[in-house]
């Protein structure tokens, strides 16, 4: 069947070019420009040696043959790091640190035991192979609830095999329930993925007596320059990182790996052009991975449809160390409930270790995880009192005169009409028809079979409102340079900011550069993940803008003598008027830097909370 979403959804007509973001034309006729790409003289290769098994004590590394080999000016272990252990977050177990190359104990495959520096890449694949690695095999936990269930410690010294919990102690379960007409659980399993961006982690690092330069592909700059100027002990004003185009991130490049601190350190240290590009079969095994959860789930309620009680019980696998899974049960617990209002909700997790690829952050991080569970029981519930799915829905539905709704833990929504949202759904799909559709095909003698599945969620967007950066700056050549704090791994940033500013200044979108992802150049920021860009940077560029506008009228007025009340600003035209004369930005742009004065507005700005979007 195919719909016709444009007459149902009564769009307007529009032509190609209303869709073509500025970003597109170099990207598609010059190419972008990546870490990859990036050549300088001198440059040396970095080869990572990782673990061929996923728990195991090191016995021995020998190096002796690969720094032999053609090419290799370098083979670095851990005796040769002199850098502190990585610690974990403070509600983590301080056990549970990870060194930059492990000295005793590999806990996952792929996790980088050396490195090997050469002149061309395959030298250093070449030296790689004659390193002789011994590493004494040990039995490996890769399922989460048999890690919590064991008294093997991945971690000696350590309490368990769980870096951080969320629990109630006094929670009792069958009483919790005992009030319900009708309770329903099931368990459900959301397996870890690998991100799997087209541009893997990159890095090239430039040293000099001026600074250490870092081009890195990543989804946070500044997040890079943080990091290796605590780790490397040097002036902030040393480290200055530049991001250019980047492959896409997911969520995996927010953090910043052992290996780019390496590199970065390794350079500092060998003053020496380092540049490490990671190969597709390395991402997918050492490349963060997502997701990682086991839920329980259990929903209670009258026959007649009204939810009363929810309890989710989260098992969040970390991996082989806790970095951001650790607080990804977290957003799953902020976004428990859902779409629905319902009165007695209970919420726990475990988040443990196991001898697997550390997971972090991966589209929507937690959030997707709370809707998955929450969507399930529902469909579940729905079967065990043969009542509509859609119909259940509306009936629990938070209601628009409900907002701001404050679920059981915190989240407070700030709008929404989840009902209408779903019925508009339905209407657009034609259910009634498809349904005759299901019926049809699963009664019929081939072995096609159909079945329809319907959702509704609620997300949390810029979950952790954070100061973002946002300029903006007519200069002596009548464009306007906007810069931002986040930055676009292909979101079309470029676009997007280049239109708001357009939409306050009434300046032509090609007079409208965008500058982000140098740290010289941006003073701070946070970068971009959790669907904050566009209310933080947004924000931030839209009040730059209209700070420079009244710089500008400012201006004018003392350039002129014209009283300030008298300086007019025609956007539509793209004009100020003031003494009876109209005066264009690339004329103000003269008369500024004639003056000596920059006409730049620069704005931090902080949200008052996250937005909560929804959809079916």
């Amino acid at each position: 069947m195919t719909i016709d979403f444009q007459s149902k959804l009564d769009l307007p007509q529009v032509g190609f070019n209303d869709f073509v973001r500025l970003e597109d034309r170099r990207l598609l006729t010059q190419g972008g420009i990546y870490v990859a790409d990036l050549e300088f003289e001198d440059l040396f290769h970095v080869y990572f040696v990782r673990s061929y098994v996923a728990n195991g004590i090191i016995k021995n590394i020998g190096i002796e043959n690969a720094k032999l080999s053609e090419g290799v000016i370098a083979v670095i272990t851990s005796k040769d790091i002199d850098l502190k252990p990585i610690l974990p977050a403070r509600i983590v177990d301080q056990a549970m640190v990870r060194e930059l190359l492990p000295s005793l104990r590999v806990r996952y495959v792929g996790e980088p035991i050396a490195v090997v520096i050469a002149k061309s890449k395959s030298q250093a694949a070449a030296a790689a192979e004659l390193i002789d690695i011994e590493i004494e095999y040990m039995d490996p936990i890769i399922d989460p609830i048999e890690s919590l269930g064991t008294k093997n410690l991945l971690f000696e010294g350590a309490k368990s095999n769980i870096a951080s919990q969320n629990i109630s102690e006094d929670f009792d379960e069958t009483k919790f329930f005992s009030d319900c007409e009708v309770v329903v659980e099931e368990r459900y399993i959301i397996p870890k993925v690998a991100p799997c961006p087209l541009e893997g982690r990159a890095i090239l690092v430039k040293p000099s007596s001026e600074e250490l330069r870092i081009y890195i592909s990543t989804q946070a700059p500044h997040g890079v320059k943080d990091t290796v100027t605590k780790i490397l002990g040097v002036k902030e004003d040393f480290i200055r990182v530049i991001a250019g185009d980047v492959g896409g991130g997911f969520g995996a490049k927010i953090s910043v790996y052992p290996e780019e601190i390496l590199v970065a350190y390794l350079s500092y240290k060998l003053n020496r052009t380092l540049k490490w590009v990671e190969g597709r079969s390395e991402s997918m095994m050492a490349l963060g991975h997502g997701r990682g959860q086991i839920q329980t789930a259990k929903l209670g309620g009258t026959r007649d449809g009204k939810f009363t009680h929810y309890s989710l019980e989260v098992i969040q696998d970390c991996g082989a160390y806790p970095l951001t899974a650790a607080f990804l049960p977290i957003f799953t617990r902020y976004m428990t409930s859902g779409t629905y209002d319902i009165a007695n909700v209970n919420y726990q997790s475990k988040s443990v270790i196991t001898n697997t690829n550390p997971v972090v952050a991966y589209r929507g991080a937690g959030r997707p995880e709370a809707a998955y569970a929450i969507e399930r029981i529902v469909d579940k519930f729905a079967r065990s009192i043969n009542m509509d799915k859609v119909e259940l829905r509306c009936r629990n539905f938070v209601r628009p005169d409900q907002f701001p709704y404050q679920t059981k833990y915190g989240a407070v929504y700030d709008s929404g009409d989840y009902e209408t949202c779903l019925r508009r759904l339905t209407d657009l799909a034609d259910l009634p028809q498809l349904r005759e559709q299901k019926t049809a095909t699963n009664g019929s003698s081939n072995n096609m079979r159909m079945g329809i599945g319907i959702s509704s969620y609620v997300e949390i967007t810029h979950g952790v409102p954070a100061t973002e950066y946002g300029a903006a700056e007519l200069i002596k050549e009548g464009q306007l340079i906007v810069k931002c704090g986040t930055f676009s791994h292909g979101q079309g940033h470029h676009t997007a900011f280049a239109q708001i500013a357009k939409q306050v200044t009434g300046m032509d979108l090609d007079d409208i550069d965008v500058v982000q992802g140098d740290t010289k150049v941006i003073p701070f920021g946070v970068g971009t993940f959790g669907s904050r860009s566009i209310q933080s940077a947004g924000v931030a560029i839209n009040s730059a803008c209209l700070n420079l506008i009244d710089l500008i009228k400012q201006f004018l007025s003392e350039y002129t003598n014209c009283p300030i009340d008298q300086v007019e600003f025609k956007k539509l035209d793209g004009f100020f008027s003031c003494s009876n004369r109209i005066y264009s930005y690339k004329e103000i742009a003269k008369l500024a830097d004639h003056a000596g004065v920059r006409l730049l507005s620069e704005v931090e700005y902080k949200a008052e909370g996250p937005t909560y979007p929804f959809g079916s």
